[in-house]
């Protein structure tokens, strides 16, 4: 069934000199809103001299509630990513309007299939703007305006999700995990409890780049990200409860959940940091039928490998410590993986 909003706004803006294309983005696109949530609306346009911002207005101010209020940035009047547009209020509703260049955006598609990715500062992004959002924006969108199939064209370039984006993001956030919390460990030992929250938000950003790449999703948002990845086939169990509520004490401990792997009834067991006595805490962890996938056969690489025999869950054996390979500090481990297998076939694997 039509939005009656949606109509309304496409029946106003359609017809803007410079406007190409309109499309719901957001929530609202991927099926995942909530009653009260934005209408995040990407208004297309040929290049930054073509749109008609005075005609754009003046469309605007007929839909929303207050035609005093509205303001509109000119093109590129919020940065070279997130390029401009406004916030309104229409019947009731939050509506956010967003400039995309379709040409610059066609570029960025073909860099990210390609698996050439930046990153850079913007405000309203505290891990950064990653340019594959913009691929992502045209995947995830539901085209409202499109007469010359310009994003339907765009769109048949981003399923399905490229290979080469895959490796370039894991490539580009992967090691960023245990940096960024070795940089954390020393800010707790100074006392510095601000760098230690940024560096643990970087860590978890990361991480989530990270799932949503294994996982063959585009990450358009750093809002809610951890919690969509916790849904996916491969994901870390509990990581977004345990996210919410880090635990954060003298000795930088967190704990991570337990991941489980796509298909698998075993169970993964994440650590995170070193433990107080400066070795890798080794765990007991009970046997349960082996996973089918494992986190990572070896650093920087995510692979899957067939399952080994089930085996009764009242047996156990105990997770050997690998030597810590993470740069200078050869007594600490930052993340560790702990994958439940056979007492045979215990390994710890390194992420990255």
């Amino acid at each position: 069934m039509p939005d009656p909003l949606l109509t309304r706004i496409v029946g106003e803006l359609a017809d803007v000199p410079g406007l190409r294309a309109i499309a719901l983005g957001g929530s609202r696109a991927r099926g995942t809103a909530q009653a009260g949530s934005d209408y995040d609306v990407g208004l297309y346009i040929a290049s930054r001299h073509d749109l008609d911002t005075d005609a754009l207005r003046e469309a605007v101010r007929r839909l929303v509630d207050d035609p005093q209020t509205v303001e509109l940035t000119a093109v590129g009047g919020w940065g070279q990513w997130v390029v401009g547009g406004g916030w309104l209020r229409i019947d009731g509703h939050k509506v956010d309007l967003l400039y995309r260049e379709i040409d610059a955006v066609g570029g960025v598609i073909d860099d990210c299939r390609k698996g050439r990715i930046e990153m850079h500062y913007q405000p309203g992004h505290p891990h950064g703007f990653v340019s594959a959002i913009w691929m992502g924006e045209v995947a995830l969108c539901r085209p409202l305006h499109d007469p010359a199939q310009l994003l339907a064209r765009l769109k048949s370039r981003c399923t399905p999700y490229p290979r080469r984006l895959r490796d370039a993001i894991i490539a580009r956030f992967q090691w960023e995990i245990a940096f960024s919390i070795d940089n954390a460990e020393l800010a707790v030992g100074r006392g510095d409890h601000t760098h230690v929250a940024g560096c643990a938000y970087r860590a978890l950003a990361c991480l989530a780049q990270v799932l949503f790449a294994v996982n063959g999703r585009y990450l358009i948002n750093e809002k809610g990200a951890l919690k969509e990845a916790a849904t996916f086939g491969l994901a870390l169990g509990g990581l977004a409860a345990r996210g919410a509520h880090l635990a954060i004490d003298r000795q930088w401990r967190i704990r991570c959940g337990a991941p489980q792997p796509a298909g698998g009834r075993g169970r993964i067991e994440t650590g995170v940091g070193p433990c107080c006595d400066g070795r890798l805490r080794s765990r007991r962890l009970t046997n349960q039928a082996s996973p089918r996938a494992r986190l990572l056969g070896s650093p920087g690489q995510l692979v899957t490998a067939p399952s080994g025999p089930a085996r009764s869950s009242r047996r156990s054996c105990r997770t050997r410590a690998a030597p810590c390979r993470h740069r200078r500090r050869p007594a600490r481990c930052a993340a560790a993986v702990y994958v439940r297998r056979p007492p045979s076939a215990a390994w710890c694997g390194w992420l990255p």
